[in-house]
């Protein structure tokens, strides 16, 4: 086979089903003679399975095997009634038997591989696979299709440099040989994913093994007496790990999975790929909150997914969760979608309040965490401590430390109990209640080291109030004190303390033909969002080049010809602008609300656009250029001096 026709996946065809047969719908591509089913609404399809025995793929479609071609590529999708269907899947027993194929192309978009696909094909010489096998399942047991393909792993298996040694770990049953230098571009690697595909199981410490072995997973039984057995290492065709069970009281287990690697950020969701008759995932927060999710099954593969809301923050520990299954339990792989939330090096989730005296003057005590990173913290002598969990509004079920019953306004002084050393970035409370002002200020050694701010709003449901800090500081042991200006009640769940800000890639490009934007942090300084009422980064707006700037749509548009800079336009507090524009496009400027535009604009400036500068400041009086001639409508509307 030819490159050219190696890279001939992404196939367009408009045209009519081959046959409908109740709610089954197929699809036959004339050009190399393969059937797909495809599934109308989904976008998917698969290639049509192959047998003529089964209650619901019709004789219709297995005549057609007899025409696929000698050199078969599968499509990457097809379009009937103007949809675009996406081959995920290769049915059971799609080629089985067919000796006439010589060749077979499988597109990247192909994520299982079922059961006897390809048994019998000893005509196979090359197969040529652009899949990414960690998306990739293949429905293939040692023990049963050993007449895959040709006999002694004489067929080749063309994969792609970047995903070789992969197949060659993950697939080595496969009776094939893995061959690189198939051409192409590999997708890039998710990094918001952890995956733990299953191989084996460890009876003596109960573990299941995984390809990647720093990735395994412990699995346990809460019901005492319940002995754990391997079934087998397939399942419907599928490798998996099927376990079952005896003794115990339950004919529903209730298992606890356990990671053997430790997990350091924000897990989103929990993704079991699994089978049999799971009936619920279920994820215990150390306060006793739950999330749980049920299903309904028919006991074939298929994700079970546990989404978190909020994500759950893990800091450098393992994750576990719940399964509760009658036997048996089958199981190929877990992922955990981690989300996109920084990770803080300290967290301290508070779960306990711990009085240590008090006075006329104050009540003292320690506000234990679960993470064991506790504070010591003061307050009015009037005021009442406890651990609660609220039992209605916004902020129902959250768990948290309260502190009421005092009268007036009153401060709130925290200090951290363990060591800490390294940069700190920034300070992330998550509170509720009435809270006014957040203060911090930072000893390193005796030395007043770093101070900052943070204006705060009463609020029914928990938010996270964040203090910025100077991230080139160095701490050798930080004393780090906050202070909490505000009135009962103070409900106050986490401080977390962050040792780095993630980097957001920032908007840059072409405002003009000849014209280029690009924004800046300001190193340090902080601005105030009037939408989210908390501290955000001050950036500044440099725009470069000469002539006219485009012209944007209303800043609320939402269209692709709104202004580029529109979400960060509360961030925005300063400007630069070259002396060599010459027009202003409509709604440029408009509503960056904490920006000072100096009192002279470029000397080259002719025309101005419509709400160009509206609802903006400019320092005094504003002087116009001498060759300026057209200022649109609301041009300057709703100016003020700073």
């Amino acid at each position: 086979m030819k490159h050219s026709r190696l890279l001939l996946l992404v196939l367009l065809a408009a045209c009519q089903p081959l046959v409908t047969w109740a709610d089954t719908y197929y699809y036959l591509d004339s050009q190399y003679g393969i059937a797909y089913q495809y599934y109308p609404g989904t976008g998917t399809a698969k290639v049509a399975s192959g047998s003529p025995y089964e209650s619901d793929i019709r004789p219709q479609v297995y005549t057609h095997k007899n025409s696929i071609a000698a050199d078969a590529v599968i499509l990457e999708n097809f379009v009937l009634d103007g949809e675009t269907y996406e081959v995920t899947a290769i049915g059971e027993m799609a080629f089985c038997f067919l000796t006439s194929i010589k060749s077979v192309t499988i597109p990247k978009t192909v994520q299982k591989i079922g059961a006897y696909a390809f048994t019998g094909c000893t005509g196979i010489t090359d197969v040529y696979c652009f899949a990414n096998p960690k998306k990739l399942s293949i429905a293939y047991s040692k023990y049963y299709d050993i007449d895959w393909f040709q006999s002694d792993r004489c067929t080749k298996f063309h994969v792609l440099d970047a995903y070789f040694d992969r197949y060659v770990q993950k697939f080595p049953d496969v009776n094939v040989t893995f061959v690189d230098g198939l051409p192409g571009e590999p997708e890039p690697d998710d990094e918001n994913v952890i995956e733990s595909f299953f191989t084996d199981w460890d009876p003596s410490s109960h573990t299941l093994v995984s390809e990647d072995h720093d990735r395994y997973w412990k699995l346990s039984v809460y019901d005492a007496g319940t002995e754990i057995e391997l079934g087998s290492y397939s399942y419907w065709g599928e490798d998996a790990l099927r376990f079952n069970f005896s003794g115990g009281n339950s004919s529903v287990k209730h298992l606890t999975l356990t990671s053997g690697f430790e997990v350091n950020g924000h897990v989103k969701q929990i993704v079991l790929h699994g089978a049999g008759n799971i009936q619920m995932l279920q994820y215990l927060f150390p306060d006793g909150r739950k999330i749980e999710q049920t299903y309904t099954t028919d006991g074939d593969f298929r994700d079970f997914e546990l989404t978190l809301n909020p994500s759950v923050r893990i800091g450098g520990g393992p994750i576990e969760f719940h399964v509760f299954t009658p036997q048996p339990f089958v199981v190929k792989g877990i992922t955990l979608v981690m989300s996109d939330d920084e990770s803080a090096s300290v967290v301290s989730t508070f779960d306990e309040w711990q009085e240590q005296g008090s006075s006329p003057q104050d009540k003292q005590g320690t506000m234990h965490s679960l993470e064991d990173n506790n504070w010591f913290a003061g307050c009015a002598s009037d005021a009442q401590v406890e651990f609660t969990t609220i039992g209605s509004g916004g902020a129902e079920g959250t768990s948290c430390l309260v502190f009421y019953g005092f009268s007036g306004n009153v401060n709130l002084s925290m200090v951290n109990r363990f060591s800490y050393s390294g940069q700190i970035s920034k300070i992330v409370l998550r509170a509720a209640g009435n809270i006014y002002n957040i203060h911090s200020v930072i000893f390193d050694q005796g030395e007043l080291k770093a101070e900052a701010h943070s204006s705060a709003r009463p609020a029914d449901d928990f938010k996270d109030y964040v203090i910025h800090l100077p991230g080139d500081l160095v701490y050798q042991n930080a004393n780090i004190n906050l202070f909490i200006d505000g009135e009962s009640p103070i409900y106050i769940h986490s401080i977390s303390i962050y040792e780095q800000e993630k980097q957001t890639e920032l908007p840059s490009g072409k405002c003009g033909d000849n014209l280029e934007f690009a924004l800046q942090v300001i190193a340090g300084d902080y601005t105030y969002d009037f939408e989210t009422n908390e501290e955000i980064p001050a950036m500044k707006l440099v725009i470069t080049g000469t002539g006219a700037m485009y012209d944007f749509d209303d800043e609320w548009s939402g269209t692709d010809a709104r202004v580029p800079w529109f979400d960060y336009r509360s961030n925005i507090t300063r400007t630069q602008l070259p002396d060599g524009l010459t027009h202003v496009g409509d709604n440029a400027f408009a509503r960056l609300w904490n920006c000072t535009f100096t009192d002279e604009l470029p000397s080259h400036l002719k025309s101005v656009g419509k709400r160009a500068f509206n609802n903006i400041s400019f320092l005094s009086t504003l002087r116009l250029p001498d060759g300026l001639t057209t200022i649109d409508a609301e041009a300057f509307s709703s100016l003020w001096a700073s």
